[in-house]
């Protein structure tokens, strides 16, 4: 059968197997060559292809996944030696060993022996349900206390000699100080071969109590205070910041705290500051600083005091701030103007303060019944309960062993009335001094024709006439001597045809409130 041509598109199937039998693809034949076996029969030899004995790509792929496979098993076993290791580290870490290793770190640090309960570590914080410093007899820190403690601590510094972190957080400290016993140790001293440095900066907590003295007797508390305490360390001092809180102290007002901050030093305490404000009304402040020495405990110390618009109620006390009603600021005074005291409880404690009334609330006087008196006696209510305005109202306030004085007052509202003298409230409330009354010269004129008030004063001077009463009475029922004053003067100025009144009866006529 003639070759059919290369574009022929359609084939029967009689030249589709004709052409199979008589026309074998030329691809093999280009791959290999035909044959005639025995038998008759033809067949295609292929050459076989010689392989080549490298392959860097293959060769490539199977290192890659020993590497892998390596890698894999590598990462395994490290991940089961860091989880062994661990939980090993966690279990010597919450060890008692390791407590006590805490502990004599605390010791070697702060002088102190401590004592560490439930302490607990985890790779981010330690905690612990106590911690309590006691230091020696001589020292004036007798306990610290810390309940509930946790810190934030550095995860690296674990496997190191030392421990790092941020603030402790405590949910209550207690602070106890004591009255130093002289040639008693200020420090434990303990033996700690190389302890791990603890380098927090302080401990910290929204609920301080700080008591000074025996728990029966104590001389003052500071209580329901935020504080932070930085423990003493590498010749540091212990420092002590105090905010808000209440301040207790035997035989005073309570008073508030605004804020505070100590530094302890082995034989001396700084008060750096302390400022209180008065303890109902928050009102005002009053300021204290300086140093004293608690080794020295029959040493007295003094501390600058000043006042700002402090109610004067908080210094004297409810009964005589009642009288003498006013917020006060301090005067400068080379000699005044200081809290002194010593840890001896034989010493008592003295405040003295040279003081001015303040220029918003100036000074009211009130209660002693020769105000009402003369009041009545000039028909003028101002006088029954004068206000001093401005700062025209100045004085000494001593507060000594439960007794309050107020010393060189010299009180003036001009045209008007003057008081100066001193006046004085024991522990029994009792009241004593002498008071000089300045009434203005046109004030007496004015009622010449209707009472003596021109025979009872005397000369003019600075602008006033004056007559002095003595003050007597409690500080509940005051007194004064004013009315004998008035009824011993002269007779009366004229002829009545009715029996004349005794002196008495005629003050008591005079001094009646009438209506208007």
């Amino acid at each position: 059968m003639p070759e059919e041509s290369s574009d022929q598109e359609r084939y029967s199937i009689d030249e589709m197997m004709e052409r199979l039998k008589t026309k074998p693809s030329p691809e093999p034949e280009e791959e290999g060559e035909w044959v005639t076996r025995d038998d008759g029969s033809k067949a295609l030899r292929i050459r076989k292809k010689k392989r080549r004995s490298k392959q860097p790509h293959k060769e490539k792929e199977a290192r890659m996944r020993k590497v892998k496979i390596a890698q894999v098993a590598l990462l395994v076993v490290l991940s089961m030696i860091v989880l062994i290791g661990s939980a090993g580290l966690l279990l010597f870490l919450n060890s008692a060993t390791y407590r006590d290793s805490i502990k004599n770190s605390i010791q070697a640090h702060t002088g102190s022996s401590a004592a560490v309960a439930q302490f607990r570590v985890n790779p981010k914080a330690a905690a612990a349900s106590a911690i309590s410093m006691r230091w020696p007899e001589g020292n004036v820190m007798e306990e610290l206390t810390a309940i509930t403690v946790t810190a934030r601590i550095s995860p690296g510094t674990l496997l190191l000699s030392d421990m790092k972190g941020d603030d402790i957080d405590a949910q209550q400290m207690i602070l106890r100080l004591r009255f130093p016993q002289s040639g008693k140790p200020l420090t434990q001293q303990l033996n700690s071969s190389s302890p791990r440095d603890i380098l927090f900066r302080k401990i910290r907590t929204k609920n301080c109590s700080l008591h000074l003295g025996d728990p029966s007797d104590r001389a003052f508390s500071i209580s329901e205070s935020e504080a932070s305490i930085q423990l003493a360390g590498h010749g540091e001092r212990m420092k002590l910041s105090i905010n808000r809180g209440a301040l207790l102290a035997k035989g005073w007002p309570s008073w508030k705290i605004d804020r505070g901050y100590f530094e302890f030093r082995d034989e001396k305490v700084d008060i750096v500051t302390l400022r209180l404000t008065d303890g109902k009304q928050n009102r005002g402040s009053l300021n204290l600083s300086g140093t004293f020495e608690p080794q020295n405990p029959a040493r007295i110390s003094k501390l600058h005091t000043t006042l700002d618009a402090f109610p004067m109620a908080s210094l004297v006390g409810e009964e005589l701030g009642a009288m003498l009603e006013g917020n006060l600021n301090t005067v400068e005074s080379e000699f005044s103007n200081y809290f002194s005291f010593a840890l001896d409880p034989k010493i008592a404690p003295k405040l003295m303060i040279d003081f001015r009334s303040s220029l918003h609330t100036g000074l009211r006087v009130r209660e002693f019944p020769f105000l009402l008196q003369i009041s009545n006696l000039l028909e003028d209510s101002w006088f029954a309960t004068p206000i001093f305005t401005g700062e025209s109202a100045t004085g000494t306030l001593i507060r000594e062993s439960g007794t309050i004085s107020l010393e060189n007052l010299y009180f003036e509202q001009k045209g008007r009335m003057a008081l100066r003298g001193n006046i004085s409230m024991d522990a029994n409330k009792n009241l004593s001094g002498n008071l000089q009354i300045g009434l203005s010269e046109a004030v007496i004129a004015a009622m010449t024709q209707v009472s003596r008030l021109d025979e009872i004063f005397g000369e003019e001077d600075l602008s006033f006439r004056w007559i002095t009463v003595k003050i007597s009475g409690t500080a509940l029922f005051p007194a004064d001597n004013f009315k004998d004053l008035y009824s011993a003067t002269s007779e009366q100025r004229t002829e009545d045809a009715t029996p004349p009144l005794d002196a008495e009866e005629m003050f008591d006529d005079l001094t009646r409130p009438r209506s208007k």
